[in-house]
């Protein structure tokens, strides 16, 4: 079933809900919607079989927009909100996206990724105009409300998280059918399993691209029930969410049910929770203490599962399986689960570890990569997410660890997994990993990375609490598993879905290539372990384009979390000239754009010896933007990380600059390259220096691509910028 099909016999009923504004979308407008949208993307020419993307932040029109594509038959790439430029870019450029839908929330990438997909021939915009970019809202209102004739049914292409690598693309083996030949979502499962229903009240807390969250929003529409979105997660939000609406189910990840936990009793018992009849928990391990706690707070109305994006199989367990069979994700319901010794392919015996496979019908590939796709199967079909796991007697599966994490220090196996779960359940720990770090005598030795509750306020705090830490687990583990030294973040980086981003943190501890891996510590070493309420460090990272900013900015964003505001800025030198590139204001005030008239004085620099009188800004105004984007970093205001356009400024507005950051990483490159690669692009083009001064001076400048990409990436120095 499909919304349509209730949207005839209940048109009123709410499908979505927007938790904390109450926005609320019935069954008839969702697919009213939807199917302009699919008769929208047919009539800009999209096929049954064909990609597009899009790249929204939980958004009243995401499952909208989702249930168009699947009305036109087409795949569909939900990305992260949470992408750089350029994991968006590669995506659209590797899933070969027909069309690409965004928000204004994603401005900055958006106009630069105008340049980046070949394949895009329709981009579309939702809550405001970006130039290069179509209105989303007039794109439906100029389409068809009418459903298809035999609508082919699409499906979803999403990409891995990308925790131990850059993100594939799963494509899932489909066969063609109608629209209403297919049940899509979790549809048939969530009935069965979790009683999806037309009175279902699903609470969705957890980012919508990602698949499971898709897919019960899908499937609890499928049986007519409503979907309420909450726009982010927060424990006590969540609790108010599920007594304002009543909800009857809901899915969370265990790091959920951790932060949870952590509230106060008083905020605990503050909420009727009394209609919640399935919670159910996937996407990470959750610790066993956790799991008792959350049966005996909320009853036995806790299911698991294990699968993946990859939907080669799926195990499952309520409460009462999992407390005969603590520790367990579930039994098999999709497929047949095998443990394999992958030294030499062989099926190991009942209750011993090893790599978990599936044997079922369900095939996927990942899309591009033969190598990759072959790597997940052994000779006989039998397919693996990489997990290592045992069976029991009875048949339950326990998952250990994963094998990217496996730690061998003096020739002995170690899976970090056990020992993250004794750690989190300390009184004075959030979040724990577990990772193996470099160690002369045994190859490796075992590091915990912790979050407590309440940071050391000074070294002999953090050496007591990492002792302290240290005992607890020798009490309870094994001496080889316990680590042998404990640091202390923040925050770790964790997916909103809970996967813990371990090649981040392990980046820290090991040499590595990259500008980023080499220097967050640096970084990190020079910023105050606290802060005054409501202040963050401001950090700007600066240097040439595709000099490897965004890297060190996603592991100074993992590895810092709240602590520190990132202004990203793109500079680099002609003489006493910096040409520089400001990171755009994310939903607050307007963001700075330069174009023509920037590249016109860019010209005359490279076309003329440089010199500072020529050097100016564009805009009178961009000072005070930079002045108010840093205010409110100070404030505690999300600034994004992104690469904008191009502004020449001579040396003292750069000082006066500088002084509104905390820190300024500089990340240099070579001059000579980069000017090159400017000269080779701009020397012949065709622009009217008069007309270019003559829009700058009447604020009629549009908006341009950028200059130049893909430069080398050099040294990093910490401090003011040369």
């Amino acid at each position: 079933m499909f919304p349509g099909f209730h949207a005839a016999s209940r048109p009123d009923h709410p499908a979505i809900v927007m938790a904390a504004s109450g926005e609320q979308i019935s069954f008839a407008a969702l697919d009213e919607e939807a199917n302009r949208v699919a008769n929208g993307f047919r009539d800009a020419g999209l096929q049954p079989g064909d990609h597009i993307a899009f790249c929204l932040e939980n958004h009243s029109r995401f499952l909208v927009l989702a249930w168009g594509a699947f009305y036109a038959g087409l795949i569909y790439t939900p990305m992260s909100s949470r992408l750089t430029l350029e994991e968006m870019a590669y995506i659209i450029e590797n899933c070969e996206a027909k069309a690409f839908v965004t928000s204004a929330v994603k401005r900055n990438e958006a106009i630069e990724l105008l340049d980046r997909g070949n394949d895009v021939g329709l981009w579309l915009t939702m809550d405001g105009a970006i130039e290069g970019y179509q209105s989303y809202e007039a794109f439906v209102a100029a389409s068809s409300p009418e459903p298809l004739v035999e609508p082919v049914a699409g499906y979803s292409m999403l990409y891995s998280s990308g925790t131990t690598g850059r993100p594939k693309g799963i494509l899932r083996t489909v066969k063609p059918s109608l629209v209403g030949e297919v049940d899509p979502g979790l549809g048939g499962i969530g009935e069965e399993f979790f009683g999806f229903c037309a009175e279902s009240r699903y609470l969705s807390p957890a980012p919508l691209y990602h698949a499971a969250p898709l897919a019960f929003c899908m499937g609890v529409h499928s049986r007519g029930g409503t979907v309420v979105v909450m726009e982010r997660f927060d424990a006590e939000s969540f609790l108010k969410h599920v007594e304002q609406y009543a909800i009857t189910v809901t899915q969370v990840v265990p790091a959920m049910f951790v932060r949870l936990l952590k509230l106060d009793r008083e905020t605990r018992e503050r909420y009727d929770l009394s209609s919640l009849e399935v919670c159910v928990h996937a996407a990470a391990p959750c610790p066993a203490d956790a799991k008792h706690q959350m049966i005996d707070w909320w009853g036995p109305v806790i299911h698991e599962y294990y699968a993946g994006t990859e939907g080669n199989g799926l195990v499952y367990c309520n409460s009462e399986q999992w407390l005969a069979h603590e520790g367990t994700v579930g039994k098999a319901i999709i497929g047949t689960v095998h443990i394999v010794d992958d030294t030499d392919g062989v099926e190991v015996p009942t209750g011993a570890e090893g790599t978990v496979y599936f044997e079922s019908h369900h095939q996927f590939e990942y899309y591009g990569d033969e190598q990759e796709t072959a790597a997940s199967r052994l000779s006989n079909g039998w397919s693996t997410l990489g997990d290592i796991g045992r069976l029991d007697e009875d048949g339950f599966l326990y998952l250990t660890d994963r094998r990217s994490h496996m730690i061998i220090s003096g020739g002995v196996n170690i899976y970090p997994q056990e020992t993250e779960n004794v750690l989190t359940r300390h009184p004075r720990v959030i979040d724990a990993a577990v990772i193996g770090v470099p160690n002369d005598d045994f190859g490796e030795e075992v590091k915990a990375v912790v979050q407590p509750i309440d940071m050391p306020n000074d070294a002999a705090a953090s050496t007591a609490l990492g002792a302290e830490l240290i005992a607890y687990c020798r009490a309870q583990l094994a001496d080889v598993k316990c680590p042998r030294s404990v640091d202390f973040r923040d925050e770790l980086p964790r997916h909103p879905t809970g996967k813990l981003y371990k090649r981040i943190l392990k980046k820290d501890y090991w040499p590595g290539p990259t500008a980023g891996s080499d220097s967050v510590q640096r970084i990190i070493d020079q910023i105050p372990s606290s802060l005054p309420a409501g202040r963050r460090y401001v950090i700007a990272i600066a240097g040439p384009p595709a000099a490897g900013k965004s890297t060190l900015a996603n592991e100074l964003v993992a590895a810092l979390g709240g602590r520190a505001g990132l202004l990203g800025l793109d500079a680099f030198h002609f003489d006493d000239a910096i040409l520089e590139v400001r990171g755009d204001l994310p939903r607050k005030g307007s963001p700075a754009t330069f174009d023509v008239a920037s590249y016109a004085h860019m010209l005359r620099a490279l076309r003329s010896e440089p010199s500072t009188e020529m050097a100016v800004p564009v805009f009178d105004r961009s000072l005070e933007l930079s002045r108010n984007c840093a205010a409110l970093v100070q404030a505690g205001h999300e600034i994004v990380v992104t690469e904008g356009n191009y502004l020449l400024l001579d040396e003292d507005p750069w000082s006066d600059l500088s002084e509104l950051f905390d820190l300024t990483v500089w990340i240099a490159a070579p001059l000579p390259l980069v000017e090159q690669r400017i000269v080779e692009r701009w020397a012949d083009a065709d622009i009217d220096f008069a007309e270019a001064d003559r829009r700058r001076n009447e604020n009629d400048i549009p908006n341009a691509e950028n200059v130049l990409a893909n430069s080398a990436t050099g040294d990093v120095t910490i401090g003011p910028a040369p």
